[in-house]
């Protein structure tokens, strides 16, 4: 799946394909979940 150029607006989408990724790698691997997802801030503008 490919979520370009809507910056904070597809970003929690973004975190869940990092996240869904890193969980199927992690157990494919057999090694523990390493959350790829740095904090950060987000800023909503409507």
């Amino acid at each position: 799946m490919s979520l370009v150029g809507l910056n904070d607006a597809d970003r929690q989408a973004k975190w869940y394909q990092q996240l869904k990724r890193e969980w199927a790698t992690s157990r494919a691997e057999g090694r523990a979940f390493q959350n790829p997802v740095k904090p950060e801030t987000l800023r909503w503008k409507s």
